[in-house]
């Protein structure tokens, strides 16, 4: 395996990954507004805590996205 297929390879684990971030937010976010009556104090600051949690990872994945993509242009 070449490095520009290694590299293609990454991004597609990459891409993967933040499809599966971004669905756990959703989620998190939807079952929120679904029990937003029956959702206790520390329900809402664990969901919050873990939305968060999902957003910097997002971002981290989405800056090392980005420099893998980089990476393989000058390939």
């Amino acid at each position: 395996m070449g490095k520009r297929e290694r590299v293609k390879y990454d991004l597609d684990i990459l891409k993967s990954f933040l499809l599966v971030f971004v669905g756990a937010i959703f989620g998190i976010v939807g079952y929120a507004i679904v029990n937003l009556d029956n959702l206790s104090y520390k329900q809402i600051v664990v969901g919050s805590i873990a939305a968060l949690a999902l957003s910097l990872a997002l971002v981290f994945l989405f800056r090392v996205l980005l420099t893998r993509r980089k990476e393989l242009e000058e390939l």
